[in-house]
C-alpha cells in the first residue's frame, strides 16, 4: 500500500514538472440544476501576475474516458457555465482548469452528474379561467426546457378543492383541461405538479392558485337582497340606540347644548344698574328738527315759504 501511495506521488510530480502546473487546483467546484438548467461553478482564483485568469470546462460521458472541451463554455473569465444536456437520463462527468498565459492548474473533477435524478424540479405557471357557472379551464405554460426533452413524458397532475378544505386528485394530464361539475360563486384553490413517466417523478414547489366561479344572475340578485337587509337593519339599529341613549340622558345632552347663562352668585352680590327690558330704548329717539327759510326770487311771485 505504501509502495502503491509512493507510486501515485511520484506520477503526480512528474505530471506538474512535464505540464507546468503552477495555479492551485480550483475549489468549490459544483453543478446546480433547476428544471433541467444546469450551471457549474467554482471558486475564483488570484493569478500570479496581471495575466488575465480564464477557464475551460470538459466533460465525459459515462461509457467513455475521452474528455471534450464543452463549446458553450469557451474559455471563459467567470467562475459559472450553463450547460444544457443532452438528454435528462445521460450520466456526465464534468472538470474545471484555471489558465493564465503558461500556467495552469489541475483538473478539479465534479460527482457524475443525472438531470433527470439530480434536478429540482419546480412547477409550471397556471392560469385559471372561468368557463361558465359551474367549469373553470386551466391553462398550463411548462418551462420551455423540461417540454423539450421530455415530451410526451412529461405531465401535470392537479389537485384542486375549495377555500379551506382538502384537495382532491385530478388525472394526470398532458396538457391544458376544463374542471367541471363547480358551484357556482364558490372560491376554489388549484395546485398543479411535473409528473414525469414513466417512473411517475413528481416535482415539488407546487404553485396554488385560487379563483371564485361566476354566479347566476338569481344569486346575484338574492345576495345584494340580503346584503342591502342586513344594511338597512343594521342603520335602524344604530340610529334607535341613538335615539335611545339621547332620551336616557337628555339633561346631560340639554346641558351640553345650551348651557345656564345667568351669572354666579359672587356676581349677583353687587349692585350693578339694571338695563332696561326694551334695549330699543334711545334718549335720542325723539329729533328735533330747525325751521328752514326758502326764499324764491321772481319777478311775478315774492314771498316766504316755510
Amino acid at each position: 500500500m505504501i509502495t502503491h501511495y509512493m507510486l501515485s506521488v511520484c506520477v503526480f510530480l512528474i505530471q506538474c514538472l512535464v505540464e507546468g502546473f503552477s495555479l492551485p487546483r480550483l475549489e468549490n467546484v459544483t453543478i446546480d440544476s433547476y428544471n433541467l438548467h444546469n450551471v457549474i461553478s467554482w471558486s475564483a482564483l488570484q493569478p500570479l501576475d496581471n495575466t488575465t485568469l480564464k477557464y475551460v470546462v470538459q466533460y465525459k460521458h459515462r461509457d467513455t474516458d475521452v474528455w471534450k472541451n464543452y463549446k458553450g463554455c469557451a474559455p471563459t473569465v467567470d467562475t459559472y457555465c450553463s450547460f444544457l444536456p443532452q438528454h435528462p437520463y445521460v450520466n456526465v462527468t464534468l472538470r474545471v482548469q484555471a489558465q493564465a498565459g503558461n500556467q495552469t492548474s489541475p483538473w478539479s473533477q465534479t460527482q457524475p452528474f443525472m438531470g433527470h435524478v439530480q434536478s429540482r424540479l419546480g412547477h409550471p405557471n397556471v392560469t385559471l379561467t372561468p368557463v361558465d357557472l359551474h367549469s373553470l379551464q386551466i391553462e398550463i405554460d411548462p418551462d420551455a426546457n423540461l417540454r423539450k426533452l421530455y415530451g410526451d413524458a412529461l405531465k401535470y397532475r392537479v389537485l384542486y378543492g375549495k377555500e379551506h378544505e382538502a384537495f382532491r386528485t385530478q388525472r394526470d394530464l398532458p396538457s391544458s383541461v376544463i374542471i367541471n361539475s363547480l358551484e357556482a360563486g364558490v372560491k376554489y384553490c388549484f395546485q398543479v405538479y411535473y409528473v414525469i413517466y414513466p417512473d411517475m417523478r413528481l416535482g415539488n414547489n407546487a404553485s396554488e392558485s385560487c379563483v371564485t366561479t361566476e354566479e347566476s344572475e338569481k344569486e346575484s340578485m338574492f345576495r345584494i337582497a340580503c346584503l342591502s337587509v342586513i344594511v338597512v337593519v343594521l342603520s335602524g339599529a344604530f340610529i334607535s340606540g341613538c335615539i335611545f341613549v339621547t332620551i336616557q340622558n337628555y339633561s346631560r345632552v340639554k346641558d351640553a347644548l345650551w348651557p345656564d347663562l345667568s351669572a354666579d352668585p359672587w356676581i349677583q352680590e353687587h349692585d350693578f344698574p339694571k338695563i332696561p327690558n326694551d334695549r330699543s330704548y334711545n334718549n335720542y329717539s325723539e329729533e328735533t328738527w330747525d325751521r328752514v327759510s326758502l326764499i324764491i326770487e321772481n319777478d311775478n311771485y315774492q314771498g316766504e315759504e316755510s
